[in-house]
């Protein structure tokens, strides 16, 4: 269950104290319901103004998605690289990103809406996970199975 378990929760992305991140250099964020809903093509402001100021702050941040290429344009301000088939969640991937930007995983946080994805591919590599609740429920069956099993889950962590 620890491989399950984020060290921190959060409403969403914007109510992250970037403060209570000071250890970071890194931020390594999923994109479908952590930074845009799943579906959508555009992300609130109050999320453009929490990555702009982790960038102001000197933070790295990768967007990490096991969905297809995509390129989401008036992001590409606020990242400094997009990593699509990331096949969370294995580890291979995130230490492809930390050897990349030379950070240990203590130095690097992962922020994603999927328990069996984001949390457990970063824990066992020793990132700090901070688990946001997903925007937006989707997909089909078996996926709406997850959403049911991590909102279980999720009532245990607040």
């Amino acid at each position: 269950m620890k491989l399950l378990t984020p060290a921190q929760t959060a409403e969403n992305l914007h109510n992250i104290d970037l403060s209570a991140l000071a250890c970071a250099r890194l931020l390594i964020i999923d994109i479908d319901n952590t930074i845009i809903p799943h579906g959508d093509s555009g992300a609130s402001i109050e999320i453009l103004n929490w990555l702009e100021e982790a960038r102001h702050r000197g933070l790295k941040i990768v967007l990490m998605s096991n969905n297809s290429q995509k390129k989401f344009p008036f992001l590409d301000i606020y990242v400094d690289m997009y990593y699509c088939r990331s096949l969370k969640p294995l580890s291979v991937n995130y230490k492809k990103v930390m050897k990349k930007f030379k950070v240990s995983p203590s130095q690097t946080v992962m922020i994603g809406d999927q328990i069996f994805t984001d949390v457990l591919g970063a824990n066992r590599l020793g990132i700090k996970t901070v688990l946001v609740r997903r925007q937006k429920n989707y997909g089909k069956f078996t996926r709406k199975i997850l959403h049911k099993v991590e909102d279980k889950m999720w009532e245990k962590f607040i």
